[in-house]
């Protein structure tokens, strides 16, 4: 197959040709790369206006909900071949080495996202008033407020890591925002099915722009763009994190935290914490992969190395599959490395007692990292360090003070524990994203809710308005 860059709704198929290359080493079609003086061209002479002024609210609910049908169960154009729905989760797979039980669950989840486009856009909405959208006001307490786009258009660097991450930006196109993809080598598919579903659904198509390129695309295309949304890591983070019209999504660093109360419940701290790791091959911001104890860390470490230990390697297009491939030895090579170079002399990978193999294992001329546990007496080695595989580190906590410093910078922290002061603590904390208290897994998540805020926060300002209208 052949991906093209594509401006409204048309396809091109020039500039740099990249292999697409499976787990496996084995060629499943080419990327187009754009060229950048091209791309720079084409972005600042293009007239973007935002969808708003052209589509109502009943326009969207039925276009999102003909796009949900269709990437559940549609043939889709992507690039020069038609994609069913299964086409699409193997060659996600292939090219990512993720389990394929990730884009299939994908798959679902798109469609009932979609479905439920209109009360998604309501929760995020101020004081949930939908009329705010065709109006462009809002009133409270007698007074209007204005509820102003600032932008028309959204530029967005896609993740690979996980497939339904990109429903944290597509709601934008429901926002009438027109969008700018830079989709990540390693997954093209995913957006472009998206955003393809969406015109066959009567989407207009100037709001599609896709464009594959070279990472040095990026700041140009940030610069140009009047808003941008970037995925990536801690150096990504660093660069854009304070650019007041760029949103950045790193690392998640999700937490588990055991109080004394659950010291005689480890079977459901056991159960919920193995879900939470694995699900997906461990590979999205929200599988857990820490956790604080305050008492039996080292037992929970045991127990859950007992089970993940355990869990058979299968080729990640098998539907068995629960650990997903590296796509590159080396890589795999050196994430492993760079594991055995962060553990402290106290540090002790647990699930090593329980393999029969080492964590980096070949099979099939594909690699693998199993599932790793791993009991830290401090947080002076690999604590707090996540990786695209299962892998957890959990140590004990003395205080609530140290647990909520352990905790810091945490995307999700799921609170196993009745204590009222500590639950506090975790809530009022400014760097901590989302507080779950009870038995919930990190990986859950209601698209109504703020991810690490509500992209309209992001997209969307206050303005003073006076009228007699």
């Amino acid at each position: 197959m052949r991906i093209g860059y594509v401006e409204s709704g048309k396809s091109e198929f020039d500039g740099e040709l990249f292999p697409l290359v499976s787990y496996d080493g084995k060629s499943i079609g080419e990327v187009f790369l754009a060229d950048p003086l091209v791309l720079e061209w084409n972005l600042r002479n293009r007239q973007f206006n935002n969808l708003l002024r052209e589509l109502s609210l009943d326009d969207i609910k039925d276009i999102f909900e003909k796009a949900g049908t269709l990437f559940l169960d549609g043939n889709i154009q992507m690039g020069d071949q038609v994609f069913s729905a299964k086409d699409y989760a193997e060659h996600f797979s292939k090219l990512t080495g993720a389990p394929i039980s990730a884009p299939l669950r994908t798959i679902r989840r798109v469609s009932s996202y979609f479905k439920n486009i209109i009360q998604i856009i309501q929760y995020q909405l101020p004081h949930a008033s939908l009329s705010v959208l065709d109006k462009g006001y809002y009133i409270f307490n007698g007074k209007k407020f204005g509820w102003i786009p600032k932008g028309n258009n959204l530029f967005v660097t896609t993740p690979s890591n996980h497939p339904s991450v990109n429903l944290l930006w597509i709601l934008s196109i429901a926002f009438g925002y027109n969008v700018v993809i830079r989709p990540s080598i390693n997954d093209p598919f995913t957006p472009l099915r998206l955003m393809q579903a969406l015109v066959d659904a009567g989407l207009p198509k100037q709001a599609f722009n896709f464009y594959p390129s070279r990472h040095r695309t990026v700041q140009t295309m940030q610069k140009i763009c009047d808003r941008s949304i970037l995925f990536g890591g801690e150096e990504i983070v660093k660069q854009y994190s304070n650019t007041e019209s760029t949103r950045v999504f790193g690392p998640g660093r999700s937490i588990m935290v055991v109080g004394k109360n659950y010291n005689n419940k480890i079977q459901t701290v056991i159960d919920l914490a193995v879900e939470s790791m694995i699900r997906d091959g461990g590979r999205g911001c929200i599988n857990l992969s820490c956790i604080i104890s305050m008492g039996n860390g080292r037992e929970i470490a045991d127990e859950i190395a007992k089970r993940v230990a355990s869990i058979e390697i299968y080729d990640p297009l098998d539907g068995r599959a629960i650990i997903g491939a590296i796509k590159h030895k080396k890589l795999a090579e050196s994430i492993n490395a760079q594991i055995e170079q962060l553990m402290s002399d106290t540090d002790e990978d647990i699930t090593k007692k329980y393999r029969h193999n080492e964590r980096l294992l070949i099979k099939d001329n594909s690699s693998f990292l199993q599932a790793t546990v791993i009991y830290c007496e401090d947080n002076k080695g690999i604590f707090g360090n996540e990786y695209g595989f299962p892998f957890l580190s959990i140590i004990d906590a003395k205080s609530n003070a140290e647990v909520i410093y352990l905790a810091k910078n945490s995307l999700t922290v799921s609170l196993l524990s009745d204590d009222q002061s500590l639950f506090n603590d975790l809530l009022f904390s400014p760097n901590i994203g989302k507080v779950y208290q009870g038995e919930h897994h990190t990986c859950d998540i209601d698209f109504c809710e703020p991810h690490d805020g509500y992209l309209s926060d992001f997209l969307f300002s206050n303005k003073a308005v006076r009228a007699q209208f």
